[in-house]
């Protein structure tokens, strides 16, 4: 099942990833969403990262590490370190 219709944008665009020469690179993605506590699932959140990360190993970069932080309770800032 599609994380997004075709009509959806998504926050991932191949051209503004690094080349693939072997080096980490770092990622910065701002998530809005309703934010209810560490211990919550959250749909609107979490769906649009998935679909980040997906892309981003479906085009061969390897993910080393992601961190979310909340920065407010409707938002949050995702940093993708990838090869």
């Amino acid at each position: 099942m599609a994380l997004f219709s075709k009509s959806e944008k998504t926050m991932y665009n191949r051209s503004d990833m690094a080349e693939k020469d072997g080096h980490t690179h770092l990622s910065i993605y701002t998530v809005s969403g309703l934010l209810m506590g560490t211990n919550r699932f959250d749909e609107k959140a979490t769906a649009p990262l998935e679909d980040v990360l997906q892309r981003m190993q479906k085009d061969g970069y390897e993910i080393l590490d992601v961190k979310v932080t909340a920065e407010s309770n409707q938002m949050c800032i995702a940093s993708i370190l990838y090869k």
